[in-house]
């Protein structure tokens, strides 16, 4: 087993009676969330949007409780310079603008540039955790480490049998998309 999630697990659960005792709102996330952030301390939340935050912090303390799963930011919010660096690097790698698209988009384009667009790790779940309805879609390109989230309601296919199984999305995509239903 992983220590490191097993870890996280156990500090949000000793934290979580201490956030409902204290009368806070959502006592589950800020215990997720405070959870998380011993976790993964260099996360930098600040360049999303109001909204992509708080679906990702919503989302992610759903895959903890319920999935036993650990969602860390790999990266958010990208200035347009960044991110036509990434796309220039990706050009360079794949040999083209557009099999480059199919894992980077030029800034004009990208949520990134929005602060409503994130790369998240792990990919994958671990075994025997089970999927649930989806408020939230993350999706992560397949061959990379991270993955980049949607935020709002998914409009692709049906929630796949694992949480974070292949699903047909855009065919200049190769994307596996993760679902789990926004923490209410």
């Amino acid at each position: 087993m992983d220590v490191y999630r097993l870890a996280t697990i156990g500090l949000a659960a000793f934290r979580l009676p201490l956030d409902a005792l204290a009368g806070r709102w959502r006592p589950s996330e800020r215990a997720s969330e405070w959870a998380l952030g011993l976790r993964f301390p260099h996360e930098d939340l600040s360049g999303l949007d109001l909204g992509a935050r708080v679906a990702f912090a919503a989302a992610r303390s759903e895959a903890l409780w319920r999935h036993g799963i650990v969602i860390g930011l790999t990266s958010g919010g990208r200035s347009f310079a960044e991110q036509q660096r990434l796309f220039d690097e990706a050009v360079s790698q794949y040999g083209s603008e557009s099999a480059a698209r199919q894992w980077v988009l030029p800034p004009a384009e990208s949520l990134h540039t929005q602060g409503r667009a994130l790369d998240i790790r792990p990919v994958k779940a671990p075994a025997g955790s089970k999927p649930t309805a989806t408020a939230t879609a993350f999706t992560a390109p397949t061959p990379t480490s991270g993955g980049t989230s949607n935020t709002g309601p998914s409009t692709s296919a049906p929630a796949p049998a694992h949480p974070c199984a292949p699903t047909p999305a855009s065919p200049a995509q190769r994307h596996t998309e993760c679902r789990f239903r926004a923490a209410g």
